[in-house]
């Protein structure tokens, strides 16, 4: 392969201060067949050795902090840094895996975690979880609403596996009934709040 370097001169010595590398990528070059990938480095802050920023394979594989990308996009880092998306004067939210693992979107602005998934696959909306699913509010009561569609209700399905369970089911006319053995419907609190068994 090559290399293009840039120093810089402080007047007395030449220092590393970037380049561009083109190398053979997971096998030598041979007749009619010359994977590769080029590397482009950097050089931090309080230091002269070049590292790699950004890195694009034989597979098209872009990779920011390593020069091994596995994906399209694969960006490493050790630190809690975040991927930032911003409309200028409105929000910016960030991605980011923390120290503990867990995937986050943050409302940057607001410091507030608004999506957490955590290393057991729980999941997070303004709290780290501690169930499967939780729910925290910024402020005030949380609220989790379900809307069928037009003409539709919404229900709330228990299941071991893939066997029914129980459910809570309200229909279009604004009853709550309540149905286990599958769908078997045991009790119904009607829209004017009358108690109604099978």
């Amino acid at each position: 392969g090559s290399i293009v370097r840039w120093q810089g001169f402080d007047g007395t010595d030449f220092a590393q201060m970037g380049a561009i590398a083109v190398v053979a990528d997971g096998q030598a070059v041979a007749n009619s067949d010359a994977p590769s990938k080029m590397i482009f480095y950097t050089v931090p802050d309080g230091s002269e050795t070049l590292t790699p920023a950004l890195t694009l394979d034989k597979s098209q594989n872009v990779g920011i902090g390593t020069d091994s990308p596995s994906y399209k996009l694969h960006i490493e880092n050790n630190s809690d840094d975040f991927i930032r998306l911003t409309r200028t004067s409105v929000r910016t939210w960030g991605h980011r895996v923390d120290s503990s693992g867990r995937y986050n979107l943050r409302n940057i602005d607001g410091t507030y975690n608004a999506f957490i998934i955590d290393s057991s696959n729980r999941v997070g909306l303004g709290v780290n979880p501690l169930t499967e699913l939780h729910v925290k509010a910024s402020s005030g009561f949380a609220e989790v609403r379900m809307s069928g569609a037009s003409g539709s209700g919404s229900s709330l399905e228990f299941y071991e596996n893939t066997t029914a369970l129980a459910d809570i089911y309200a229909n279009t006319s604004k009853d709550l009934i309540f149905r286990n053995n599958g769908t078997t419907e045991r009790l119904r609190i009607t829209s004017v709040g009358q108690f109604q068994y099978p």
